[in-house]
């Protein structure tokens, strides 16, 4: 994987991670922390943030160099 995809692979998962994150959706689950009467963290936003560490981990992993042999 070279650098330039990384990094297009990188900011396609961030916008689509923000994404999931603003925009109400029906399978949101219940609210696990509260700030006002209509905004909280879901159970849904804890799921879409694994998910983005996980495919960002990933993209990590193979772009990192490698020592010389």
């Amino acid at each position: 994987m070279t650098r330039a995809t990384a990094w297009l692979t990188t900011g396609c998962v961030a916008v689509i991670a923000a994404c999931f994150v603003v925009i109400p959706h029906p399978w949101e689950g219940p609210t696990l922390l509260t700030f006002s009467k209509s905004h909280g963290v879901h159970v849904s936003d804890l799921v879409v943030a694994a998910v983005a560490a996980a495919v960002l981990a990933a993209v990590w992993r193979r772009t990192r160099r490698r020592p010389a042999a």
